[in-house]
């Protein structure tokens, strides 16, 4: 696999910056998270470990995913099943048993966690409110495993921008809302 070579700083040292983030710069962020991940899933795959460390910021502002390594081929099931290929040789990717690996806490779906996951895409929603929370608080959650593992929610209280759009992503995964590119957010004025 190759990538680009992208100078920046990852997410987390940006938004530990202070003074924090203007509301448009963390709508900004929501909408080009989204389409990076959305864009993965309509390839068939799941990026497994989507947190503030695998997303960088880059020096023309652009975010930027990274590190691949724990990302899986998803089944979709919205489309057209053709018996003779799978969804990995549709896109030209070897067949390989799904296995689902717990990736940066808190980012990790309580599901991985408890090693029940059959769905890597919804793994990377929880993954991406955890995002949005810790964006729109300006620093990292911290969620003990257990209760993490029992689907107990964060504290959702005070959120600046993000109150309605987190906790879809945080509930129990077959409540869960799937990522689609309609949810972006229009940008504020400042």
């Amino acid at each position: 696999m190759v990538l680009e070579y992208v100078e920046g700083h990852s997410l987390f040292e940006v938004i530990r910056r202070r003074p924090q983030l203007s509301k448009p710069t963390k709508v900004d962020f929501h909408n080009q998270i989204l389409d990076g991940i959305t864009h993965l899933h309509s390839y068939g795959f799941s990026h497994g470990d989507m947190s503030l460390l695998n997303i960088i910021l880059s020096e023309d502002d652009v975010l930027k995913i990274f590190d691949f390594g724990r990302s899986i081929s998803v089944h979709d099931p919205q489309q057209p099943s053709d018996p003779s290929m799978s969804s990995t040789a549709r896109y030209g990717v070897p067949e390989v048993a799904t296995v689902i690996h717990a990736g940066t806490r808190p980012f990790t779906a309580p599901e991985i966690l408890r090693g029940e996951c059959t769905d890597g895409r919804l793994a990377d929603a929880y993954s991406f409110g955890m995002i949005l929370l810790c964006i729109d608080r300006g620093g990292l959650i911290n969620i003990e495993v257990r209760n993490q593992k029992k689907d107990i929610l964060p504290n959702l209280s005070g959120l600046e921008v993000f109150e309605e759009q987190i906790l879809p992503y945080l509930l129990k995964f077959d409540q869960r809302r799937r990522l689609a590119k309609d949810q972006r957010m229009k940008v504020p004025n400042e």
